[in-house]
């Protein structure tokens, strides 16, 4: 074609074409400006050595600039100035949206938001969830390691970590959340939060304004998903109604210009929750366009662009890729075919120069709790009331808040409910006799924690007996409560005299019921046939030992949260009620572990007392009902002591050394903690601030607290740091002192 009839054709820039095959709306725009305008001259604009989009026939002319951390800012707002000259100028990557609206100008030829619009699109939505009347999903603005742990334990379907210009990861563990936003930080150059993930159905509103009139929007309902979680087949629908009208408004309101996107999710009851507003189209635009509703043609039209009968109101995404040869970085030409295959997406990449010209917010705070915690700590201290050891790293016991606690637990529990004491989790001797005096019984995975409870106190043969090696190391007979099989195989050797390798007396024989997520433990009861096997295998084993029959389940609510908790305890219920019916007699014992985190005391309680309404032999005293709380009884007990060693100052900063380490405080950065210091004679919170007190060993992980003020510290001063109760004690070991367990 002719330079002159070139001249007099419709001219479109595409930018961000090349993003690899999933993310990217680029090749959709062009694609849909193509069905919409077959004259048209469609100019590409993509970002790699060899891209994998640029080629395609539906392109006229190509440029292929350098890969974003290779884009020189300048540079590349001078060539899509240059471009959008004499052209419609459409982004195809939010990345280019935000830098297009920072660096130019509003024009008649950038179909994208000023800066004054996309200024206002920072996650989370909270103005445009008001406008469109839309809620968002629940959300923590906060980084402390308590608040994002407390956050997950409360997200049944765990959450995302998203930053407030890109960036988003799903967690469902709380180290994993501090690193994901660390991430996200570090490359975008914002805060991060965490919000909750929303179960559902993936939806959108893709659609197109000018000058804050709105001239088309679509909805549509994600039918499969790509791999990178983009949509890949969906149903499309033109938007109506009050939904049509609040986006109206609110495009008004902002004086939107060019395409976007509305992301939302569709619960189970059909509500709508928003996710996110973004200032271009999405991946899936040619889908619609295909469909009849082509959203990019209203656009460069300015009013609907529709075919009059439409083969279809859903699509499917189609992906073509054949070989041609490369082309050199940099340079302009005419399009004649696609790329190599093996684009990479480019989504995560973040150049230096969008991120915000400055960030001044200082980081959230760990430690210390500046709460009754801390003043609790410091009442204990100046009283004295509590077991003092002495030396390096000496450990004190507070027996008063484990008492309160088991008190609690009997007033809200009720009769037939057997409070079990976690040996594992806090085998302190002090303690363990306490709880024995307190009537609760002994819970040991291994022979060497059962015979260390019996010691203290705790009956024998009243114990329960769990986990895979509660049999360790052999004993010639053995004794106890309860004792529940963490398989089959372990199942049919308890009730396999002549072979069983040592002489058993208990009271009741259960099996540990494996979870409904991945899991080493428990037996898996999910099909009728499991569960016929194991009642079998669980009637015959407590026949033989002249045995009641039990079930158990456990996984910790510190990990999963409560709300998961609860639903496998109803699980856990109602695979009960059929191993009931099939055996012919209700369970002796029913065991609902615990495992549940020191913040979630109250609602460990009524969980509890809930569980107790499932079974209807427990209301009934036919069947007791086990607990074990674990380190919701005794985090709180422990307080462990420390003296400064050295000072180690720079410029801002002063950390400082102490003699102990991860060695007696392993879980020391898993939650935060109360904290007092010794100045003169009286102990006081120690302040915030941005330095650390680092561990005595030489590992680069052993720090104990940050983001704390050291200025009274000097060398010999004391620290007492509180809550180091429960696994802060029980994996204690030895390091740095000249000896090992061998």
């Amino acid at each position: 074609m002719s330079q002159k009839a070139d001249s007099i054709r419709p001219r479109y820039v595409v930018s961000g074409i090349d993003d690899g095959s999933n993310g990217s709306a680029g090749l959709g725009i062009a694609r849909s400006i193509r069905l919409f305008e077959p004259d048209a001259l469609i100019v590409g604009v993509g970002y790699a050595v060899v891209p994998s989009a640029l080629h395609s026939e539906i392109l006229d002319e190509m440029h292929c600039l350098p890969d974003w951390d290779e884009v020189h800012l300048d540079t590349w707002v001078a060539q899509l100035k240059d471009l959008a000259s004499d052209s419609f100028l459409i982004p195809g990557l939010a990345l280019e949206a935000r830098l297009l609206a920072r660096e130019l100008p509003p024009s008649a030829h950038l179909l994208t938001p000023d800066e004054h619009c996309v200024s206002r699109l920072k996650r989370p939505a909270e103005r445009l969830s008001r406008l469109l009347d839309i809620p968002l999903p629940p959300s923590l603005d906060a980084h402390s390691v308590n608040e994002v742990s407390r956050f997950l334990r409360r997200c049944e379907h765990g959450a995302w970590v998203r930053g407030e210009l890109g960036g988003s990861q799903w967690v469902d563990r709380t180290p994993a959340a501090l690193r994901a936003g660390a991430r996200i930080e570090a490359s975008w150059g914002t805060r991060w939060y965490m919000e909750e993930h929303i179960p559902g159905q993936a939806c959108s509103i893709a659609f197109a304004a000018l000058d804050g009139e709105l001239v088309d929007a679509v909805f549509m309902s994600t039918t499969e998903v790509a791999s990178g979680g983009t949509t890949w087949s969906g149903a499309v629908t033109e938007l109506s109604g009050a939904l049509r009208d609040r986006l109206r408004t609110s495009l008004s309101e902002l004086g939107w210009n060019g395409g976007g996107e509305v992301e939302l999710i569709r619960t189970g009851s059909g509500e709508l929750r928003l996710i996110a507003v973004k200032p271009t189209l999405p991946s899936w635009i040619y889908g619609a366009a295909a469909a009849g509703l082509n959203v990019v043609g209203s656009l460069i039209s300015g009013s609907p662009a529709r075919t009059e009968s439409p083969s279809s109101a859903a699509f499917t995404r189609l992906v073509v890729e054949s070989t041609t040869p490369s082309v050199e970085a940099g340079r302009s030409q005419r399009a004649g075919g696609s790329s190599p295959t093996g684009g990479r997406d480019r989504s995560a990449t973040v150049p230096a120069f969008i991120k915000p010209r400055s960030v001044t917010e200082e980081p959230e705070v760990d430690h210390p709790r500046d709460d009754q915690a801390t003043e609790r700590l410091i009442e204990l201290l100046e009283k004295g009331s509590h077991e003092t050891g002495g030396g390096s790293g000496s450990f004190a016991v507070d027996t008063s808040d484990f008492e309160r606690r088991v008190a609690r637990m009997r007033e809200t529990l009720g009769p037939h409910t057997v409070i079990g004491y976690s040996v594992k989790t806090f085998p302190h001797p002090g303690l363990m006799t306490i709880a024995a005096a307190s009537g609760l019984v002994a819970e040991a995975t291994s022979q060497h924690e059962l015979d260390a409870a019996v010691r203290a106190g705790f009956e024998r043969r009243d114990a329960i007996l769990n986990g895979p090696a509660k049999w360790w190391p052999t004993p010639t007979a053995a004794v106890c409560g309860v004792a529940f099989a963490d398989s089959l195989d372990e199942l049919r050797m308890l009730g396999d005299v002549g072979h069983r390798p040592f002489q058993l007396k208990l009271k009741t024989v259960g099996v540990r019921l494996h979870p409904s997520f991945e899991s080493r433990f428990g037996v898996e009861m999910d099909t009728a046939d499991a569960i016929d096997q194991v009642a079998h295998q669980l009637s015959r084993t407590a026949t033989l030992l002249d045995a009641t029959w039990g079930i158990h389940f456990h996984h910790a609510e510190a990990i999963i949260g409560s709300a998961v908790w609860r639903r496998e305890v109803e699980r856990l219920a109602r695979i009960t009620r059929v191993l009931t019916d099939t055996i012919g007699s209700p369970p002796a014992v029913v065991d609902v572990g615990g495992g549940w985190h020191a913040e979630d005391f109250e609602d460990y309680c009524s969980s509890v007392a809930q569980a107790r309404q499932l079974f209807p032999s427990i209301r009934d005293g036919a069947t007791r009902l086990v607990t074990e709380p674990g380190r919701v009884l005794t985090q709180y007990a422990g307080i462990r002591f420390a003296t400064v060693l050295a000072r180690r100052t720079d410029a801002s900063e002063c950390d400082v050394v102490v003699d102990i380490g991860d060695p007696e405080m392993s879980q020391a950065m898993t939650f935060d903690r109360p904290v007092a210091v010794l100045l003169g004679d009286r102990w006081t919170p120690l302040r915030r601030g941005r330095s650390r007190v680092l561990g005595r060993t030489c590992m680069e992980s052993d720090v104990l607290l940050s983001n704390v003020d050291t200025t009274d510290l000097r060398i010999g001063t004391k620290i007492a740091i509180g809550s180091c109760g429960a696994y802060d004690y029980s994996m204690s070991y030895e390091f740095g002192r000249g000896s090992a367990h061998g």
